[in-house]
């Protein structure tokens, strides 16, 4: 994620810099949740949630593989969907 932030600053491409810096904090407040409230997340919640993160930020928006790849868009609603306990996963 350092590299796609370092190639977006010298693009030149200051919205999509903002998301990285964005993603890069978005991927450690479970850590600091963790730290902070001294609590226990299951490891596949995090994997989940760190999985979505990077799909969703890097993936989606910044490579535009919702573009190239339809399907991604629908994986990264059926995963957050799921991992928020949404009790319609596969509704359209």
């Amino acid at each position: 994620m350092i590299i796609m932030l370092v190639l977006q600053l010298l693009n030149r491409n200051y919205e999509n810099v903002f998301l990285c810096i964005l993603t890069l904090l978005l991927l450690v407040i479970p850590s600091l949740a963790q730290i902070t409230f001294k609590v226990e997340l299951p490891t596949a919640l995090e994997i989940i949630i760190l999985v979505f993160i990077f799909s969703a930020e890097i993936l989606g928006e910044i490579s535009e593989f919702y573009l190239c790849i339809s399907v991604l868009g629908y994986s990264v609603t059926y995963i957050e969907r799921f991992s928020c306990g949404g009790d319609r996963i596969f509704a359209c």
